[in-house]
C-alpha cells in the first residue's frame, strides 16, 4: 500500500473512532460491535497483506454474476459478509450457491405467499448469516426498493432492470419481467408513465375544488378521508356536491377507471348510513382508491408484480402473475394496505397517487 494511501485509512480509522466516543448512551449495542469489528478488521491483514474483506472480495469478484460485477457489488457483500463475522464456512457455502444457483427459492418468490426466509436456503445457518442477509435486504441506492440489490446479487438469473425492475430468466430460457413494489406501507404508484394518463385539467379541477371549499386540513391537500370526515359532514356544504366534485378530480387522474362508480357509492354511503360505520366506510374507500391506482399501473406496465412488506422482518412477500389475480384473492387470500393519497393535491408533488401494498392473509 502506498505511504499516501496509508495514511488516509489511518486518518479514516480515527475519525471513526472519534465517532465512536461521541455516540449517544442510547445508542444499539448492535451498531458499536459493527463499529468495533471494523475497526479492528481496518488493522487486520493475511500474510499476503490483504484484509479479510479485500480477500472475500476477490472470491466473490469471480462469480459469473452481472449483478455481482455491476457497481462492483461483490464489495458490498464482502463487507456485509466479514462485518457480520460469518466463518469462512458460511462464506463458501453462500458463494458455492450463487456459483450452482441454489441461492434463491424460485418456488417460493414467485409464490402469493412467502417470506424471504422461505427464498433464501441459506437463511437460518446462524444468527450471524441472517443479519447478513437483512442487511443486504436494506441496501437501497437511490431509485431501488428494499430487497432488489439481495435478490440481484443471489442469483445469475435474476437481473436488475430489463423488462421491469427485475428480470427472471425462468429455467427454459423465458425472461420474465417483475415490478418490485416494497416498503414498509407498500410501493409507490406513480412515475412518469402514470402522469401521462392525467387529464389536461387536473390541475385546474383541484385548484377549484380547493377555491370552493377551501384549504385542506394539511397542506399537502384534501384526502379522501378528510374529504368523508370533515368535508362532507360541514355545515352549510351539499355532501353530494362534494362527491361529484371529488369524482371529477378522480376521473381526471384515473381516467376510464372501474372503480370511479364503486368509489363514489362508498362515498355516499357514509352519508346514507348504510348500515356501515363511518370507519368501515373509510377502509372501503381507501381500499378502492388503492385498487384505482394498482388497476391503471398495471394497465399501463402489464406485468408480473412482487410486493414486498419490508416494515417487519422478515419480510414478507407476494407475487402476483396479474391484476385479475388481485381482483380474484382481495379478501380471499389476499390482503390491500394504501397510504393517505391526496386526491386534491396542493403540494405539486403529484400526492394523489398512494403508496400501495398486496400482501397475503
Amino acid at each position: 500500500m502506498r505511504f499516501k494511501e496509508l495514511m488516509e485509512d489511518i486518518e479514516r480509522i480515527r475519525t471513526l473512532q472519534n465517532r465512536l466516543a461521541a455516540l449517544p448512551e442510547n445508542v444499539s449495542d448492535r451498531l458499536l460491535d459493527k463499529i468495533e469489528r471494523a475497526l479492528k478488521l481496518a488493522h487486520r491483514s493475511d500474510k499476503k497483506g490483504k484484509t479479510p474483506t479485500v480477500a472475500t472480495a476477490n472470491t466473490l469478484s469471480k462469480v459469473d454474476d452481472p449483478d455481482l460485477q455491476r457497481g462492483k457489488f461483490y464489495r458490498l457483500v464482502a463487507k456485509n459478509m466479514i462485518g457480520n463475522e460469518l466463518t469462512p464456512q458460511e462464506i463458501g457455502s453462500i458463494v458455492r450457491a450463487i456459483r450452482s444457483d441454489k441461492a434463491v427459492n424460485f418456488e417460493e418468490l414467485m409464490s402469493p405467499s412467502s417470506d424471504f426466509t422461505k427464498i433464501f436456503p441459506q437463511y437460518g445457518m446462524s444468527p450471524r448469516v441472517d443479519e447478513f442477509f437483512q442487511d443486504i435486504f436494506n441496501y437501497v441506492p437511490q431509485r431501488v426498493g428494499p430487497g432488489e440489490i439481495l435478490l440481484c446479487i443471489m442469483s445469475k438469473r435474476i437481473t436488475k432492470g430489463g423488462k421491469g425492475d427485475l428480470t427472471i430468466s425462468k429455467l427454459n430460457g423465458e425472461e420474465v419481467g417483475v415490478e418490485v413494489k416494497g416498503g414498509k406501507t407498500g410501493g409507490r404508484t406513480k412515475d412518469g408513465d402514470v402522469f401521462k394518463q392525467q387529464a389536461s385539467n387536473l390541475r385546474q379541477l383541484q385548484k377549484e375544488f380547493i377555491g370552493r371549499y377551501g384549504a385542506a386540513p394539511k397542506d399537502t391537500g384534501w384526502s379522501p378521508d378528510a374529504i368523508v370526515k370533515l368535508l362532507m359532514n360541514k355545515p352549510g356544504v351539499d355532501p353530494k356536491k362534494v362527491v361529484d366534485d371529488t369524482m371529477a378530480v378522480f376521473n381526471a387522474i384515473f381516467p376510464k377507471s372501474p372503480y370511479a362508480g364503486k368509489i363514489k357509492n362508498a362515498m355516499l354511503a357514509q352519508r346514507s348510513g348504510a348500515g356501515q360505520t363511518q370507519h368501515t366506510t373509510l377502509d372501503n374507500v381507501r381500499a378502492l382508491y388503492g385498487m384505482a391506482a394498482l388497476e391503471l399501473y398495471y394497465r399501463i406496465k402489464p406485468q408480473h408484480y412482487l410486493f414486498i412488506r419490508a416494515g417487519s422482518w422478515p419480510a414478507k412477500t407476494s407475487f402476483v402473475d396479474s391484476f385479475e389475480d388481485v381482483k380474484t384473492g382481495l379478501g380471499k387470500t389476499l390482503g390491500i394496505s394504501v397510504s393517505i393519497p391526496y386526491i386534491v393535491d396542493a403540494s405539486g408533488n403529484n400526492e394523489e397517487y398512494p403508496k400501495v401494498g398486496i400482501y397475503s392473509l
